[in-house]
């Protein structure tokens, strides 16, 4: 369980929650709420139930900032009744900022969230959005992953899986900053989501073979939806390389980018014995009916992996064909759970188009 904070702000950081609205007047294109020539319009939330980010003090200057000098309207709120169908409706892009906690909404503005979001526009959240709405389930799948721990605040290295996003095309193959970790209840790639930066595992003192996305996007019906987990220290909000990140992120939302994110993405480098790590830890989260189960994936998993230090591309994709069959087999008499079996199939797809590569 994560450790709540505490944090103390000024009653004037305080006295800023209240509904702040900065415009500009640009002309962008068509929008999913508008006509043409119209410009974006966003709703950036705020509001939190536990901790507070300080960063939230810096967001509310910068995003105004961006908002003027690239040509779209951003309305900044603490107020959650705001958040219906009927105001909704001027906007194309909800934005979540370090929001936490079980904001109070009703079963009808939950309802009246996803349907603005399915029916063509946009989500954007932002580090401590997957700190929100745990108990509200379709948030979780619209975000693709609930905040777990951060156990590392440091300066790390994240790699860029894909830089022909819009908000990673500026983007070498790999971006250093310092920034609070976020780690996941669920790793989002096997919820679905299409990563497009993950942690260096190089550049943090855990396992090699862990997986830990940072930043990625998905379609939501005829939406679209972008998170990122950076943006916990104040001083990040002024990095142009992050701001630019944040722009790109808004393109893609409010859907002015062609950007294809129908599929997700395969873990990057992985191998059998990476997978027979994963194993390990999906029995440790009690995903298997018995150890014979679990021995008998990593003993078949051991056996490939001698083709894999052979080089022998084609009997890898053979036997890692026979791994799903086994998988199949240990579903259909429920000996694994149907998440680590999506887990684990989807793995076995991503070594087999390394090897095919």
């Amino acid at each position: 369980m994560k450790t709540v904070k505490k944090v103390f702000l000024p009653l004037t950081a305080l006295m800023v929650t209240l509904m702040i609205s900065f415009t500009t007047f640009a002309e962008t294109g068509e929008t999913s709420n508008g006509n043409a020539n119209e410009t974006k319009k966003v709703l950036m939330v705020t509001a939190t139930e536990v901790f507070r980010h300080a960063s939230i003090d810096d967001a509310h200057e910068v995003m105004p900032q961006l908002a003027d000098e690239h040509g779209f309207e951003i309305d900044i709120t603490e107020d959650v009744v705001l958040l219906n169908a009927d105001n909704l409706a001027n906007y194309d892009v909800l934005a979540f900022v370090n929001t936490t906690g079980e904001l109070p909404i009703s079963d009808q503005q939950k309802e009246d969230i996803l349907n603005f979001i399915e029916s063509g526009n946009g989500f954007f959240g932002v580090h401590a959005a997957t700190d929100t709405f745990y108990e509200w389930a379709e948030y979780g799948e619209l975000t693709g992953a609930y905040f777990e721990e951060h156990p590392w605040t440091e300066e790390v290295t994240f790699n860029v899986e894909q830089g022909d996003h819009p908000s990673t095309e500026h983007l070498d193959s790999t971006y250093t900053q310092l920034e609070e970790v976020y780690l996941f209840q669920d790793n989002p790639r096997y919820n679905d989501k299409h990563i497009l930066m993950s942690l260096n595992m190089d550049s943090v003192d855990g396992e090699a073979h862990e997986d830990h996305p940072t930043a990625w996007v998905d379609e939501i019906g005829k939406g679209r939806m972008f998170y990122t987990a950076l943006g916990h220290h104040p001083e990040t909000w002024y990095k142009e390389d992050f701001q630019q990140h944040l722009l790109g992120g808004l393109q893609y939302a409010w859907g002015d980018s062609d950007y294809d994110a129908s599929e997700p993405t395969p873990e990057p480098n992985l191998d059998t014995k990476g997978m027979a790590k994963h194993v390990g830890d999906l029995k440790d989260d009690g995903e298997f009916d018995s150890d014979e189960a679990v021995h008998s994936l990593t003993l078949h998993l051991t056996a490939v992996s001698h083709y894999e230090n052979q080089g022998e591309a084609t009997k890898v994709n053979q036997h890692m064909e026979g791994f799903k069959d086994l998988l199949n087999h240990q579903l259909d008499n429920d000996l694994i759970t149907e998440k680590a079996f999506d887990i684990l199939t989807a793995q076995s797809d991503a070594v087999i188009q390394n090897w095919d590569e």
